[in-house]
């Protein structure tokens, strides 16, 4: 897997399309049975669990990718985070308990993945602020006023 992460592509990449412009077929949707299938070879281990993690990989990778896209809207971003999703999705298949649909629970994680990136980005713009100080759990955001105090200094007189 390590190889693959390092080579990723995003898949709107046109390698591996057809000339007619349909998806190869590791690439197709997956029945809700195939997926089961999948699921139960992968847990049952040996050299099909391989196989099986590569075909759900690979019918999800583009739908992650539409996902992360969607929600950071910068490519370089959902790449990253749609290998990150792939990686959570190979460490924790085995924990999938099956009360939702497998495509309910792969797209949750991929938003998962997206919250935090997001949340960590408006973090660190927080952080960055005009003047280079860092914000250690000031809140008032008055560099130590309390809020009355930052009210009144910062109120406008008509």
């Amino acid at each position: 897997m390590a190889a693959e992460a390092r080579s990723f592509r995003p898949p709107h990449a046109s390698a591996g399309a057809h000339p007619d412009g349909a998806p190869p077929a590791s690439l197709a949707r997956l029945t809700p049975l195939r997926e089961l299938q999948l699921i139960e070879q992968f847990r049952t281990g040996g050299p099909e669990s391989h196989r099986a993690m590569t075909e759900l990989l690979a019918a999800y990778q583009r739908r992650i990718y539409s996902v992360c896209f969607r929600m950071v809207k910068r490519p370089e971003d959902a790449a990253d985070l749609t290998q990150d999703v792939l990686l959570k999705l190979v460490e924790n298949l085995s924990t999938y308990d099956g009360r939702a649909k497998l495509s309910t629970w792969v797209i949750r994680v991929a938003m998962n993945a997206c919250l935090s990136h997001l949340r960590k980005k408006n973090v660190r713009k927080q952080q960055s602020l005009q003047s280079g100080r860092r914000i250690d759990g000031d809140r008032t955001g008055a560099g130590g006023m309390g809020g009355a105090a930052w009210k009144s200094s910062t109120s406008c007189s008509a």
